[in-house]
């Protein structure tokens, strides 16, 4: 018999035997191992949370500045509105609907006339100065401001 060819059945007839590794770990050193993976992966996770936060933020951001430019366009849209209205042909027009007219600049006059309704229905009417007493010598802020600015100027009280 061939040398060789008897090498070689004796090595793979052989049953294996299992020899302990060269390099022996220790638990401590595994235990490390174990820890810094696990450290890795809570830093990990953390990464991935805050991430997501902020991706949610940023698109709750891109929202409100999507309303915020809408509701902009709408505020433009209505001072455009508001401004056709308080225009000259507007407030004239307006004022032909509620029946006023136009006042003379050299005779100006204001007539007060506000009932306010008392427990029988009777509508009760501020007395004119001259009925007023002490109140008469104090004018109200408006008559004092058209006595000042309106040369001239008579308080009317209507006729009750």
């Amino acid at each position: 018999m061939n040398h060789e060819r008897a090498l070689f059945v004796d090595l793979y007839s052989r049953p294996a035997t299992y020899q302990r590794a060269a390099t022996r770990i220790s638990s401590r050193a595994l235990a490390l191992v174990v820890g810094l993976l696990l450290l890795l992966t809570l830093a990990g996770l953390l990464y991935l949370s805050q991430a997501s936060t902020a991706a949610g933020m940023r698109y709750s951001l891109l929202q409100r500045q999507r309303e915020e430019a809408r509701l902009q366009e709408q505020i433009l849209l209505l001072r455009c509105e508001v401004a056709q209205h308080q225009s000259i042909g507007a407030l004239q027009e307006r004022a032909q609907k509620l029946g006023l007219v136009d006042a003379s600049p050299n005779d100006p006059q204001i007539l007060c006339s506000i009932p306010a309704a008392t427990a029988e229905g009777a509508a009760v009417t501020a007395p004119p100065p001259a009925e007023r007493g002490a109140e008469a010598t104090a004018p109200g802020p408006l008559e004092w401001l058209l006595l000042h600015l309106v040369p001239g100027f008579q308080m009317a009280w209507p006729k009750q």
